[in-house]
């Protein structure tokens, strides 16, 4: 028997993009001439919840990208983090290229010489972790592969968890990361066409 499917809403978001963050729903923007600098930028926001920053000067850039973007989706929210949020890190380009590019790299160079000390910042399936430390989020953490058309139903189906009070989605297309904080509520066709537009 096939479970109802459960409904979701977003309750804010962000997108990082050629040294920009704008929110969904409160329309904010910001830039900057380097990441550093939107850095400063983000933590004006009047947020009123405590970040660690301490992972973001050794971080890549999807690193930064994300806990910019997870930082700014909450502050759209109006929400305050919490240890019952699920995580969620979407990509079809997903670790397989970084993952070639490492194991490559480690069978020419070895375990010395290769680059073994960058495999954990580089790993693309990382920004998730680094989200959810920044923001001390214990909920389950999850990376998806899987084609667009499926994650409106992987998303329900996490939400179905009732001990979940959220669930942040951290989508990385080319050079574009969106964040998402997303609740139990009614999908309306509004936040299906935002998520469907972030995929692109």
């Amino acid at each position: 028997m096939k479970q109802p499917e459960v409904s979701w809403s977003i309750r804010g978001g962000a997108v990082v993009k050629d040294l920009t963050v704008s929110t969904l729903r409160r329309r904010v923007a910001v830039s900057a001439l380097n990441m550093r600098g939107l850095l400063d930028k983000v933590r004006g926001l009047p947020f009123g919840a405590p970040v660690s920053y301490d992972d973001f000067r050794r971080g890549g850039e999807q690193v930064k990208s994300a806990i910019l973007g997870a930082v700014a989706a909450y502050y759209d929210a109006d929400a305050v983090p919490s240890s019952s949020t699920a995580l969620i890190a979407w990509g079809r380009g997903g670790a397989f290229p970084e993952n070639r590019l490492y194991w490559s790299d480690y069978a020419e160079n070895g375990r010395d010489a290769g680059r073994a000390h960058l495999f954990v910042g580089t790993l693309p399936t990382i920004p998730l972790c680094e989200a959810a430390i920044a923001l001390n989020l214990n909920g389950p953490g999850y990376y998806l592969d899987c084609p667009p058309e499926d994650l409106r139903e992987e998303i329900g189906e996490i939400l179905s968890d009732p001990s979940l009070d959220g669930l942040l989605l951290l989508m990385r297309s080319g050079v574009k990361t969106s964040v998402f904080y997303l609740v139990h509520g009614m999908t309306s066709p509004a936040d299906v066409k935002t998520l469907e537009e972030a995929l692109e």
